[in-house]
């Protein structure tokens, strides 16, 4: 689980959108965009048209968390992130982690 301090207030998820850049791949579309404060803020997205049931998104949403809270702990950056799912990942875990591992690298050069 995310600390409250690191999650991403839903208020300031349209203002991520608007000035935030943006980084993709085939399942996922980060938007991210500088912050005044000392750690990252995240925020994940996913759509009813994605998954009908609660119950796998939430889970999605849980993976996705869980491999945010370790990209934090490697880099030290203060930024804001939003992950918007574009598509359901029909594969398992280990590989959804690569592919989110390697887009998140590719943030490195912020």
């Amino acid at each position: 689980m995310i600390k409250r301090k690191q999650r991403l207030p839903p208020i300031l998820y349209l203002d991520c959108f608007k000035k935030g850049r943006v980084k993709e791949n085939d399942y996922f579309r980060i938007f991210y965009k500088k912050n005044d404060l000392t750690y990252c803020r995240f925020g994940v997205v996913i759509s009813n048209k994605i998954f009908k049931k609660a119950v796998k998104r939430n889970k999605l949403k849980r993976q996705i968390k869980a491999m945010l809270k370790d990209f934090e702990k490697r880099k030290k950056v203060n930024y804001d992130l939003l992950v918007v799912v574009k598509k359901a990942p029909l594969i398992k875990f280990k590989e959804i982690k690569i592919v989110f591992d390697k887009l998140l690298e590719s943030l490195n050069n912020f």
